[in-house]
């Protein structure tokens, strides 16, 4: 008989995330706003102690942050810029999706978590092109709010224009280490995959 142990761990769904951090928040006695929680949920990506790391990072700064300066904070992309984004994209807008990523550079966003956010956008459409039934998968890591709103961007999309972005901002996270300018590696995807 073996003394080692065996524990098969899972990623958890983002609303089990975003109830525990809520649950968290309420024994501390403290006030967050539901998309404070969802944005940790979602960056989380799975990991509750992640999750929890953040959550307290945040109540140890100030009760009540709001979700712009929690995003400022992280240097964070949410979900609406990250789609707004790919609605750009989508409508063949190259010079929006350009000044787009100036814009949210200026802001402080990382642009490597701007990457890391476009690139999970592209994959839960391929998901839904490949077959609605998947929509499971996307809901686990997203908010039923966001999912609706990625299922209606996901209709602008060919399955070959999707597996094009993805293969762009994957090069384009891997050159974000090498260029001296951040912004270049995500920009000269956008314009490759837009020509």
């Amino acid at each position: 008989i073996s003394r080692s142990q065996r524990f098969d761990f899972r990623r958890l769904r983002h609303g089990e995330i975003a109830d525990r951090l809520a649950l968290l928040v309420r024994s501390e006695k403290k006030k967050l706003d539901k998309n404070v929680l969802n944005l940790i949920a979602a960056r989380a990506d799975g990991s509750v102690r992640d999750a929890e790391s953040m959550l307290g990072q945040i109540l140890s700064v100030a009760d009540g942050l709001s979700l712009d300066e929690i995003r400022s904070l992280f240097g964070f992309a949410d979900f609406a810029a990250t789609s707004q984004f790919i609605n750009y994209i989508a409508d063949k807008n190259k010079k929006s999706a350009v000044a787009f990523i100036s814009e949210i550079s200026d802001k402080g966003v990382d642009l490597e978590e701007f990457i890391k956010s476009t690139m999970g956008y592209v994959r839960w459409m391929m998901f839904l092109k490949i077959d609605p039934t998947l929509e499971d998968l996307v809901a686990r890591e997203i908010s039923v709010e966001n999912l609706e709103e990625l299922k209606q961007t996901a209709q602008k999309f060919e399955m070959p224009h999707l597996q094009k972005a993805a293969r762009l901002f994957q090069e384009a996270s891997v050159n974000f280490k090498y260029s001296p300018i951040p912004e270049l590696p995500i920009e000269m995807a956008v314009v490759e995959l837009l020509e």
